[in-house]
C-alpha cells in the first residue's frame, strides 16, 4: 500500500531511470510543488484599488504562493518587481500576478468582481500559466540533471538521445526566456527561471551547442 506522494515519488525514479540509468542523478524532483492561485470570482469593497503592501490581500497572495505554515505572521516581501510580473499598459493598477519562487496568484479584481462577464478569460489564462509551468519544469528539470551528469562524465559520453533532447531543451528555454513570438510568452517563464536560479544549468548545456547564455 501507497500514499499518492510515494507512488508519484516511485513513478518519477522509474521514468528517471529509464531515461537516465541506474546511477544517474536523483535531483531532478523538486522540494516544492509548483501551484497557479487564480480567483475566477469575487467581490467585496474597494477590490479595484491598487494593492497596498502589507495589508490583508498582500498577506493572501504571499500564502498561496509560498504556502508557508506561518503565513499569518511571516513577514511580506516588498511589492516591487521582485514579485509583480510586468503586465501590459492596459490593465489596471490593481491586476496583479503575484510571482514567488514555487508559485503564481492572479488577482485580476477588474475581472472577477464583474457579475455579468463569462469569465473565460481567466480560466484560460490560468491554464496557459499552469502549461507554461509545467513546461519550465520539465524542461529545467532535464537541463539540471544533465549538468549533474556532465560533472560526472563528459558531455559527448552521454548518450546520442540524451544530447539531443538536452540541446532541444535548451533551445526551448532559450524562448521561453527571451519571450520569443514561436513559443508562449509571459514574463511568469522568465521569472520561474530566474527565482529558482536555474540560468547556471541551462547556460552550461546552451554552451555545449554554442548558444547565447541566458542573461
Amino acid at each position: 500500500r501507497l500514499y499518492f506522494k510515494q507512488f508519484a515519488d516511485r513513478c518519477l525514479t522509474s521514468i528517471r531511470q529509464v531515461a537516465l540509468g541506474q546511477t544517474g542523478p536523483a535531483g531532478i524532483i523538486p522540494d516544492q510543488p509548483f501551484t497557479i492561485f487564480t480567483v475566477l470570482k469575487g467581490s467585496g469593497e474597494n477590490l479595484e484599488a491598487p494593492l497596498t503592501e502589507g495589508e490583508e490581500i498582500h498577506r493572501m497572495l504571499e500564502a498561496v504562493t509560498s504556502w508557508a505554515a506561518n503565513w499569518p505572521k511571516a513577514r511580506l516581501p516588498a511589492l516591487d518587481e521582485k514579485v509583480k510580473l510586468p503586465l501590459k499598459s492596459s490593465t489596471n493598477d490593481a491586476d496583479v500576478v503575484y510571482a514567488r519562487k514555487r508559485g503564481r496568484a492572479v488577482w485580476f479584481p477588474t475581472l472577477f468582481t464583474d457579475s455579468e462577464l463569462v469569465r473565460r478569460s481567466l480560466s484560460c489564462y490560468h491554464r496557459n500559466l499552469v502549461f507554461a509551468a509545467l513546461q519550465t519544469e520539465s524542461l529545467c528539470g532535464l537541463a539540471t540533471a544533465t549538468e549533474q551528469e556532465i560533472e560526472v562524465r563528459t558531455f559527448a559520453r552521454l548518450p546520442v538521445m540524451h544530447r539531443d533532447c538536452a540541446e532541444l531543451a535548451a533551445k526551448i528555454l532559450g524562448r521561453m526566456y527571451a519571450g520569443h513570438k514561436d513559443t508562449y510568452r509571459s514574463m511568469s517563464l522568465r521569472y520561474h527561471i530566474q527565482q529558482n536560479g536555474l540560468e547556471a544549468a541551462i547556460n552550461k548545456i546552451r554552451d555545449e551547442f554554442n548558444l547565447i547564455p541566458l542573461h
